[in-house]
């Protein structure tokens, strides 16, 4: 990321959403209602790392479950290791 990129503003809120890198992900996170945008090739980055998570901790031995609309994720318990690379990104 460059530093002479200026923020986006966040549709939601009009609040300011600055660039940060994230595990090697760049990610525009707003500072109001915490939304999120992905750059297209950032998105594919995701789908790539949470692949290789699950794969280098082998724990699951039935396919993962699909994400589907309405989903809504369990509360993580407190200090428990992270569900996913996603969850480590965003948690």
């Amino acid at each position: 990321m460059s530093a002479d990129v200026e923020p986006m503003t966040c549709p939601s809120c009009q609040q300011p959403m600055p660039l940060q890198q994230r595990m090697n992900v760049a990610v525009a996170q707003c500072e109001g209602c915490h939304g999120m945008f992905l750059p297209r090739t950032s998105l594919a980055d995701l789908v790539e790392g949470e692949v290789d998570w699950h794969a280098a901790r082998a724990q699951h031995t039935q396919p993962l479950p699909r994400i589907t609309p309405g989903m809504h994720a369990p509360p993580a318990p407190a200090g428990l290791p992270k569900r996913s690379y996603l969850d480590a990104l965003f948690g």
